[in-house]
């Protein structure tokens, strides 16, 4: 069965919603310094109120939706060290603190998939196939 855009974008907008509480952080670094690395960004994880998880969703929601519309192909959201725009302007609109999101972490969105790879040295995951 397929999905409508409005939900194809809430399933990738809740992924990320509840990525957020709890992200975590895949560099592709083994070494030590990678490990501090990735130890000193989790511990820069602020807490998200529940409004703020929901206004944070409903904006990426409405942006992934728009962009859906707008464009024929397969959109991405991508967090490298920090995160694109439409999440960053998600985030600003709900107050969430950048340190939130996971790095290395790639989301693709077309009408009929959802495909994530969450950190550096993480396979690909289907959402929705």
């Amino acid at each position: 069965m397929t999905k409508s855009i409005i939900e194809i974008s809430k399933i990738a907008a809740n992924w990320w919603a509840n990525v957020i509480i709890n992200p975590e952080f895949d560099n592709g670094d083994d070494s030590k310094t990678g490990a501090v690395e990735n130890r000193n960004q989790k511990m820069e994880i602020k807490e998200v109120s529940d409004n703020t998880k929901v206004k944070f969703f409903e904006h990426l929601s409405k942006a992934i939706e728009s962009k859906l519309i707008l464009k024929s192909q397969a959109i991405n959201i991508r967090v490298d060290y920090s995160p694109d725009k439409m999440l960053v302007e998600s985030a600003e609109y709900a107050e969430l603190p950048i340190s939130n999101f996971p790095i290395k972490t790639t989301m693709w969105i077309s009408t009929n998939h959802i495909a994530v790879s969450y950190g550096y040295t993480v396979d690909l995951h289907f959402i929705l196939s």
